[in-house]
C-alpha cells in the first residue's frame, strides 16, 4: 500500500486537468526547458510543460525531452507529453539515450529503473521493457539493452522486452567491427547475432576494425596474431599478421607480416607481397615505402610508381594537395589522386594517376597550382629560375615567374569581374613585382610581365599601369589603344568608348573618344569620376564597378548640369523638363524637379522622357536588395527595381525585419506587417510588434498595452488581451506554454490555446 500512496498524488494532476480543477500557487515562473518553477502551499516545485506533472527536483533531461526527476524522495521519469513513464516510486532512475545525427538508426531512448537493489527498464511510452529484477541493466545498441544476473550478462530486445539471450556471458558489448553483439567469456571475445545465435565462439583476444565502414570483413586476433574473418564467422586467413588496416579500396586490406606490409583482398588473395615498411591510403591508391624509398600502388596492388623515390606528394585532379585517408566512411569519400609529384635525388618529376610521366625536365622543385579550374605547374631549375608550365609540359613562362595573381595582393592588383563568360580563359602571372596576362586556350602571353595593375573594364578593354601614376589602355589582344600617360587615367565606358582624363596647365580635361582615338566630346568642366553613378534601381548582381553607357546614354556627372547626358556619338542630350536626372538603367532613371523654394520632388522617367512614376516623391533610397523606398510628404511606399509599384504610398514608415523578407509598416501610430508579396497580413493597429525568428512568431502589443501572439501568416494565436506575456528561457524551450497575466491572474496557455490548471496572483520576482 505504501507504493499506492506514492502513486495517487501523481495521478491527481491528470484528473484535475480533465475536470479543469485549478491549483492555486503563490507565484508562477517562465518555463526553462521542460519545467517551470511554481510555488504551491509554500513549497517550490517544478511544473512540467504539459501541466500534468510536478516534481521536486530535475535530475536529468535527455536528447528526446524525456526527463528524470525526484518527487517525495522517490525517482521517476516523464516523457515530453507529460506521461509518467516511470512512476515516482524508484530508488534510482537513469536516462539511457543516444542521438547520432549522422546515423539516426543508432538512436534510442529509455530509462533504467532501480528498486530494492534490482534494475529494470521502461521505454518512453511507459511500457516496461524488463522488470527490476536484474543486478544491472545498461544500453547495448539501438535495439538491445544488456542485463546482468548472477554476474553473467545477456540481452533484451527493447521493442518487445523479450529476452533474446539469457545471461550466460562474462560480458557483452557493442561490436564496432560487425552488426553483431560482442560476447566475452573470461576475457575471450566472440560474436553473436541479436537473436543469440553465436557467429564466432568466444575464443579470440580482440576483433580489429579494418578502417572500412560497414566492412563485411574484419580482423580477429589469437595469441597476438591477426587474421581476416567474414560476417559468417569464417576465417578467411589464418592468424598470421601483426597489423590489419584498410587497403586502397573497400574489400582490400593492408596487412603486416614479419614486419613488412602487403595487400590482400577479401578472399585472402595476395595483391601485393609483404615487402613494404609503410603504407598509407590516398583515395584508391597506396603510398608505400621500401627501404626508405617511396612508391605508389593502385587499387589492385599493382605498381604505379616503383619504390625508388625519396618523396612522393599526391594531388587531386584539380591540383589540390592531398593527405592520407586512413578510414573509409560513406559520409566522407576522399577524392581520387590525379597527379603525383615525385622526387628522386635532386630532380622532381610529374606523373598522372596511371604512372605516366607527363613531361621531361631537370627541375629541382615542382609544385601544382590550381587556378581558374585549371592545373598549372610551377618549376624551379638548378639555377633557381622559376617557370610556369601546363601539365602536358607546354611552357607558359620559361623563367622569372613568382606566382599566379588573383585579386588584390601586396604587390599586385588584378581584377577580372568585367570579363564575363571568358573569365576562366585568362590568368595573371606575377614575377618580380610585375604582372602579365596569359591566355590559356591559345597558350600565349597577351600582356608582357611589366604591369603593377591590370583591370578589366569590359570584356575586351583593360586598364593597365606600370607605376602609381602611369596608365594605359590595351585591348584583349595586347594592342595599345591608349598610350601610357602620366597623371591621367582611362576608363572604358562601353566596348568602343573611352573616357580620358588628363591635366594641362592645372586644368583637368575630360575627353570621350572611340577606339581609334577620335575625339567625340571634350570638356574642361566635367569632373569625371569612374565610380560616380546611381545604383538605386540596379538589381543585385547587376551593379558594375564603374560608370558605363546605359540605354545608349552616359550621364555627365560633375559638369554643373545634372540633367546632361552624352549619346554614343558624343552629342549632348538634355532632359530640360527636369533639374536632375540620374543614370538610366533598364530604361528608367530618377528625375527631379525643383520648385521656387528649392525643394525637389522625384519620380521616374523612361529613355524618351515619359513619366513612369509621378514626380511627387520627396526622397528615394534603397530599403533592401529588392525594393526602393519612396517618400512623399508623410507617406512611404516601395517600388520594384523596374519602377513598378510594390507598395503604394500609404504608410508613414516602412522597415525590414531581420532574417525574414517581411516589412514592418506604420500607419496612424500603429504597427503592422506586410509579407513578401506586399500583402498586409497584420493590420497596422498595434503599439509594437516583435518577431522571434527561432519560433517564427510575432509578439504584438495593442494600443491599450495588451500582449498577444500571431503566427508567421498573421493569424491570431493569442489575442492581444493579456496584461503580461513572458517568453520562456533556456535552449529549445519553445514559445509554449507561455505565461500570461489577465485580470490580475497569472497562468499558462499551451499551443492549443488551453489554459493549464495552475494560477497565481503574480509571476516569480527577483525576491522570490
Amino acid at each position: 500500500m505504501k507504493h499506492l500512496k506514492l502513486i495517487l498524488p501523481l495521478l491527481f494532476p491528470a484528473a484535475l486537468t480533465q475536470a479543469q480543477q485549478i491549483t492555486h500557487a503563490a507565484y508562477l515562473d517562465r518555463f526553462e526547458g521542460l519545467f517551470a518553477e511554481v510555488k504551491i502551499n509554500n513549497r517550490k516545485v517544478l511544473l512540467h510543460r504539459s501541466g500534468l506533472v510536478t516534481i521536486d527536483k530535475l535530475e536529468n533531461q535527455g536528447f528526446f525531452n524525456t526527463a528524470v526527476g525526484i518527487r517525495n524522495n522517490a525517482y521517476g521519469a516523464v516523457n515530453y507529453q507529460g506521461q509518467v513513464i516511470a512512476p515516482f516510486t524508484f530508488d534510482e532512475v537513469r536516462l539511457a539515450d543516444e542521438n547520432d545525427e549522422y546515423e539516426p538508426a543508432n538512436n534510442y531512448c529509455f530509462v533504467i529503473t532501480k528498486l530494492n537493489g534490482k534494475y529494470g527498464a521502461v521505454d518512453t511510452l511507459g511500457k516496461v521493457i524488463c522488470k527490476p529484477e536484474y543486478q544491472l541493466v545498461e544500453p547495448l545498441n539501438a535495439r538491445l539493452l544488456k542485463i546482468q544476473r548472477n554476474g553473467r550478462w545477456g540481452w533484451v530486445e527493447i521493442a518487445t522486452g523479450k529476452v533474446l539471450q539469457e545471461p550466460v556471458y562474462t560480458d557483452v558489448g557493442k561490436s564496432y567491427v560487425s552488426p553483431y553483439v560482442e560476447i566475452d567469456n573470461n576475457g575471450k571475445k566472440g560474436l553473436a547475432k541479436e537473436n543469440g545465435e553465436v557467429v564466432a565462439a568466444p575464443e579470440y583476444s580482440i576483433f580489429h576494425y579494418p578502417g572500412i565502414e560497414n566492412s563485411p570483413q574484419f580482423g580477429y586476433e589469437i595469441n597476438g596474431k591477426i587474421g581476416l574473418m567474414d560476417l559468417s564467422g569464417k576465417k578467411i586467413t589464418p592468424a598470421q599478421y601483426t597489423r590489419l588496416q584498410r587497403g586502397p579500396v573497400a574489400g582490400t586490406f593492408a596487412v603486416t607480416l614479419y614486419g613488412k606490409i602487403g595487400i590482400i583482398d577479401s578472399t585472402g588473395k595476395v595483391l601485393a607481397p609483404a615487402q613494404y615498411t609503410e603504407a598509407s591510403p590516398y583515395g584508391s591508391f597506396m603510398l608505400v615505402k621500401q627501404q626508405l624509398k617511396a612508391g605508389v600502388l593502385d587499387k589492385e596492388g599493382k605498381v604505379v610508381l616503383p619504390a625508388v623515390y625519396d618523396k612522393i606528394d599526391f594531388y587531386d585532379g584539380e591540383g589540390q594537395p592531398q593527405s592520407a585517408s586512413m578510414s573509409l566512411q560513406k559520409r566522407w569519400i576522399p577524392k581520387e589522386p590525379g597527379y603525383f609529384v615525385a622526387k628522386k635525388g635532386p630532380v622532381m618529376e610529374l606523373y598522372d594517376s596511371t604512372g605516366k610521366k607527363l613531361f621531361a625536365g631537370n627541375y629541382t622543385d615542382l609544385a601544382l597550382l590550381a587556378s581558374k579550374k585549371r592545373v598549372f605547374v610551377m618549376t624551379k631549375n638548378a639555377k633557381n629560375e622559376i617557370g610556369l608550365l601546363r601539365t602536358d609540359g607546354t611552357v607558359i613562362l620559361p623563367g622569372g615567374f613568382d606566382q599566379l595573381v588573383d585579386g588584390y595582393m601586396s604587390q599586385y592588383w588584378y581584377t577580372d569581374d568585367a570579363i564575363g563568360l571568358r573569365r576562366e580563359d585568362y590568368i595573371a602571372i606575377g614575377a618580380g613585382g610585375k604582372m602579365g596576362l596569359y591566355h590559356i586556350p591559345s597558350g600565349k602571353m597577351v600582356l608582357p610581365v611589366k604591369y603593377t595593375r591590370i583591370e578589366w573594364q569590359t570584356d575586351r578593354l583593360l586598364n593597365v599601369r606600370t607605376g602609381e601614376d602611369k596608365t594605359a589602355m590595351v585591348d584583349v589582344s595586347g594592342k595599345v589603344i591608349k598610350p601610357e600617360r602620366q597623371y591621367g587615367d582611362y576608363t572604358a565606358v562601353a566596348p568602343d568608348r573611352i573616357i580620358e582624363t588628363r591635366y594641362e596647365n592645372n586644368n583637368k580635361i575630360t575627353t570621350l573618344t572611340d577606339l581609334d582615338g577620335k575625339v567625340l566630346y571634350t570638356s574642361n568642366n566635367w569632373d569625371f569620376k569612374p565610380n560616380a553613378f546611381t545604383r538605386l534601381f540596379r538589381t543585385k548582381g547587376e551593379e558594375p564597378d564603374q560608370i558605363r553607357y546605359s540605354d545608349g546614354l552616359l550621364k555627365v556627372w560633375g559638369a554643373g548640369e545634372e540633367h546632361l547626358f552624352l549619346d554614343k556619338q558624343g552629342k549632348e542630350v538634355r532632359f530640360n523638363d527636369y533639374q536632375f536626372v540620374s543614370d538610366f538603367n533598364n530604361g528608367i532613371a530618377i528625375a527631379g524637379k525643383t520648385d521656387g523654394n528649392r525643394k525637389t520632388k522625384y519620380g521616374l522617367i523612361n529613355r524618351e522622357g515619359a513619366v513612369i512614376y509621378p514626380v511627387k516623391a520627396d526622397d528615394m533610397k534603397a530599403l533592401d536588395s529588392q525594393y526602393v523606398l519612396i517618400q512623399a510628404d508623410t507617406l512611404q511606399g516601395l517600388l520594384r527595381k523596374d519602377g513598378s509599384i510594390f507598395v503604394p504610398l500609404k504608410y508613414s514608415d516602412i522597415n525590414t525585419f531581420y532574417d525574414i523578407p517581411y516589412y514592418k509598416v506604420t500607419l496612424n501610430n500603429g504597427y503592422g506587417v506586410l509579407d513578401s508579396t506586399g500583402k498586409e497580413i497584420i493590420p497596422p493597429i498595434y503599439q509594437e510588434i516583435y518577431y522571434y525568428k527561432d519560433n517564427k512568431i510575432f509578439q504584438v502589443v495593442s494600443k491599450e498595452g495588451r500582449y498577444g501572439l500571431l503566427g508567421i501568416d498573421g493569424k491570431v494565436i493569442l489575442p492581444a488581451e493579456y496584461e503580461e506575456l513572458n517568453r520562456n528561457t533556456g535552449y529549445s524551450s519553445g514559445v509554449f506554454p507561455v505565461m500570461v497575466k489577465k485580470d490580475n491572474k497569472v497562468f499558462y496557455i499551451d499551443e492549443q490555446g488551453r489554459e493549464l490548471p495552475y494560477v497565481a496572483p503574480k509571476s516569480k520576482s527577483y525576491n522570490d
